[in-house]
């Protein structure tokens, strides 16, 4: 018997479904081989006087610290900002890698980051967004879910997700993913993430 999905919810809660935080975080924690995001916004900046890194990934970078073959992989949206109009693609990944090792991700172990090109086309030009926000967890738990990975989104935002206890539909969304990367229609972030 196939276990059933489990609805989760952000903020004014009335049915008493999952917290998406909590989701997260027993997720992230429990993570024993792999780990697969995919998030459109990973918005944070830490207010004076508190820790650097986005708090809704911090356990996740534990968990990597813990088991150091976890392989983590987090698909974003990477996208050119008005003030980089005419940045080469260069330019804007570094920006952006420069911006998440010092605001989103601090901690010693990195992920494997990864983004569509599509997203930084010119202005005029038909651009595309990553906007899938989902979470797969050891090709057996799969969360699919309108929050980004950010604050907002799980303790303040009416955020809705299901959770699934599927291997079979976990394995199928991980490896849309994995073909978006073999195909080479996303691009790993490499320079400056160690």
């Amino acid at each position: 018997e196939k276990p059933q999905p489990s609805l989760v919810w952000s903020d004014l809660d009335i049915a008493g479904s999952r917290d998406t935080a909590v989701v997260c975080k027993e997720l992230f924690r429990g993570a024993r081989e792999s780990v697969l995001v995919s998030t459109f916004n990973l918005g944070h900046k830490a207010k004076d006087g508190e820790a650097k890194g986005n708090p809704v990934l911090r356990p996740l970078a534990m968990r990597m610290t813990e088991i150091h073959t976890l392989k983590v992989r987090i698909f974003v949206n990477l996208r050119r900002l008005d003030f980089m109009s005419q940045a080469s693609e260069r330019e804007v990944e570094d920006a952006f890698v420069g911006w998440f090792r010092r605001e989103i991700w601090p901690w010693e172990a990195v992920p494997e980051v990864y983004y569509d090109p599509r997203s930084l086309l010119a202005i005029n030009e038909e651009s595309a967004c990553l906007h899938a926000k989902c979470v797969v967890v050891d090709e057996a738990r799969a969360f699919i879910t309108s929050a980004n990975l950010t604050e907002a989104a799980h303790d303040r935002n009416i955020e809705a997700g299901v959770l699934l206890e599927d291997a079979v539909f976990s394995r199928a969304l991980q490896t849309q993913f994995e073909s978006l990367i073999n195909r080479g229609y996303v691009r790993r972030l490499t320079r400056g993430m160690c």
